[in-house]
């Protein structure tokens, strides 16, 4: 028999110890007497001077059999969760246009694209072929860019009305969902999404306040949209959308979120279930947390305060959902039919990974299928304690060494990753010195 690779013992603020494996999720709690006890013996003379706690741990995956192959064990538990017949979820960008200009974007804004009836014609068909011959029951459709409500009328809620139609014809759940700078988001749009019936998200990016958004978000002419995109979401959220406020930060802005998040204090506390504080490091200025920390921790004491979701509660920090880039029935449709994995790169032909063809199929190329394999082959990933609880997405890991860890975490971070997933497991129950 041998220890677990996958365990993990973590000291709560009780004196008690935590015995937790990242492969079945179980936890053991146990004190320091006996804590000394089983990390002083071997497991043979464990076995003879406690075989009630040795049966335990055995019993809860803790120790194992020593020909089991636990690497092999949890990359075959990741494929089989990548690999889902019952969704499918596709990314579309109407244009790659955009009527803001912010200086992190990392794409190349193209005036004027849109799809054609050709390329429209095209995706209806993919869709149409997934529904009709597949065991799907969820349809996943969103919409990325370049802005792209600016295509609204002209692309989006054509496909909209298309998907929705099919989706009730065959008793398929729809998803929708929009990266948007919300400023667009008329009521009209708002009230026709919201007629749907359906599922819908939107993710909408803040640069701090009032004084600071407007500085990086702003028309043509110079006049600042905090007030324009405050409003559009809040009626959004009024009308039980799903705001994601997803709070791009950086040293320089990140105590502004505060005033951010009074601008929501205020609304009825029911609509507190319809949004979402995500923070996310503007990554030309990311220090690894070295300044932003303290700060991002106080911010989310007041969050707490409020009792408003984010991102340090459900979820914060422990990786347990794949990107939609890694998995197989994942994709991004560019407006000229070009195919892609992720939209976290700009989208350049030579990047592309696939083409859609007039007949609504999919042809690819070399990039997709080393992206493909470059999940379950980066050597640092292989190695790693916490591999069957991370889902660092294969973008990263096509960009980083195979020796690095693709995420930058260091054995802090893992700490703190596996310190969320157990609270998660208790309900918030356990905390830790």
């Amino acid at each position: 028999m041998k220890w677990s690779k996958y365990n993990s013992t973590i000291h709560t603020d009780d004196r008690k110890y935590i015995l937790y494996n990242c492969v079945t999720n179980k936890i053991l709690v146990f004190t320091e007497e006996l804590k000394d006890l089983i990390y002083r013996n071997s497991l043979p003379a464990l076995q003879t001077i406690h075989p009630d706690l040795y049966a335990s741990l055995i019993h809860n995956h803790f120790i194992i059999d020593k020909e089991i192959d636990e690497v092999e064990i949890a990359i075959r538990k990741q494929e089989k969760e990548l690999n889902t017949e019952d969704y499918f979820g596709i990314m579309i960008n109407p244009t790659l246009d955009c009527n803001l200009r912010c200086w992190y974007c990392y794409e190349t804004h193209q005036k004027g694209s849109h799809i054609h009836e050709m390329t429209m014609n095209s995706i209806k068909k993919l869709l149409k072929n997934k529904i009709e011959n597949s065991q799907l029951t969820t349809l996943g459709i969103s919409f990325f860019g370049g802005e792209p409500l600016m295509k609204f009328k002209q692309t989006v809620s054509p496909l909209l009305d298309f998907a929705h139609h099919l989706c009730s014809q065959y008793g398929i759940r729809l998803n929708i969902g929009f990266t948007t700078n919300a400023v667009l988001l008329t009521s009209e749009v708002t009230d026709y999404l919201s007629s749907l019936g359906r599922q819908v998200t939107l993710q909408v990016p803040f640069d701090g306040n009032r004084e600071l958004y407007n500085k990086v978000k702003a028309t043509p002419d110079g006049k600042g949209v905090y007030d324009i995109t405050l409003k559009n979401i809040q009626y959004a959220i009024v009308k039980r959308l799903y705001v994601n406020i997803r709070c791009n930060y950086h040293i320089d802005n990140l105590s502004s979120f505060k005033d951010l998040i009074d601008e929501f204090k205020d609304m009825d506390k029911i609509c507190y279930e319809s949004f979402h504080f995500s923070f996310q490091p503007v990554w030309q200025t990311y220090d690894k947390g070295e300044k932003t920390t303290p700060i991002l921790k106080d911010i989310r004491t007041v969050l707490n305060a409020y009792e408003m979701r984010h991102d340090g509660i459900k979820g914060g920090g422990s990786l347990g959902t794949s990107c939609y880039a890694d998995r197989p029935d994942n994709l991004v449709v560019n407006y000229n039919g070009d195919i892609y994995k992720c939209t976290s790169q700009d989208f350049l032909p030579e990047s592309r990974e696939g083409v859609l063809n007039l007949d609504g199929t999919i042809t690819y190329n070399e990039k997709y299928e080393h992206r493909m394999k470059a999940w379950f082959s980066h050597a640092a990933c292989i190695d790693c304690s916490i591999m069957p609880v991370c889902y660092i997405c294969s973008q990263k890991k096509l960009n980083e060494v195979l020796d690095t860890c693709p995420g930058n975490l260091d054995e802090y971070n893992k700490l703190d990753i596996i310190q969320n997933r157990i609270k998660e497991l208790s309900n918030n129950k356990i905390t830790f010195a």
